[in-house]
């Protein structure tokens, strides 16, 4: 039940103890997911409801956040009704449901209020590969950490030609509040609302028509997007 994430030694069972501290949780197990030291990797929490019991997933990411470090708290939950077992009566971990892109709350997210904050939400959707996001959803609650900032860093420079400190970035963990970073520092803020709403339709569109919107036919733009 040890693990190694992003060069941090992690124990698995602490993480499940603190998962069945929530009341509402019966049982929970903690794997870990992706490529062996891959930026991918993230810890995801299944875990069983007590009868008659529904998880707020906001409020125990919050309680995991006050008991355990924040490279111990799973980026991605999934609820369960039971757990699955083999014939011998041991946790058949083969037989958990595979992490695709995975919801991370009940209810409905907070909606993007312009086309830049609609552009992040689905941005980070991407790269965390869960949702749905909502614009006051913080990167790294969320599961992210420096590496997956960088890749954010990275596509905002190369799609919207806007750049972004990390620093910035840790003290604007939010769509919302990166959003209004971005614009307050940019010479036309129009632009920048234009560059993202022609970027939320190109998914229908062929990579010479992408070149043609984004960078006058530079393939690197093209790449970004895709």
């Amino acid at each position: 039940d040890q693990v190694k994430l992003r060069g941090v030694r992690i124990e698995l069972g602490e993480i499940r103890a603190a998962l069945l501290r929530h009341p509402g949780i019966a049982d929970a197990v903690v794997v870990i997911d992706g490529p062996n030291g891959s930026p991918d990797q993230r810890l995801i929490a299944y875990y069983v409801c007590r009868p008659g019991q529904q998880i707020e997933l906001s409020e125990l990411r919050r309680q995991l956040h006050e008991i355990l470090p924040r490279s111990m708290v799973p980026a991605v939950y999934q609820a369960l009704d039971a757990m699955p077992f083999t014939a011998s009566g041991k946790l058949d971990r083969r037989a958990l449901p595979k992490p695709g892109t995975l919801r991370v709350r009940q209810g409905e997210a907070t909606a993007p209020r312009n086309e830049l904050e609609a552009f992040l939400t689905s941005l980070w959707t991407d790269v965390l590969g869960i949702e749905p996001i909502g614009t006051d959803d913080s990167f790294f609650d969320l599961g992210g950490h420096s590496l997956l900032a960088m890749r954010v860093l990275s596509r905002l420079r190369a799609i919207l030609g806007v750049d972004v400190a990390v620093s910035r970035f840790f003290n604007a963990p939010t769509p919302a509040l990166l959003a209004a970073e971005i614009l307050g520092g940019a010479a036309d803020r129009e632009a920048v609302h234009a560059r993202a709403r022609a970027i939320m339709t190109v998914t229908s569109l062929s990579d010479r028509e992408v070149s043609a919107m984004l960078g006058g036919g530079r393939p690197e733009m093209t790449e970004a997007v895709r």
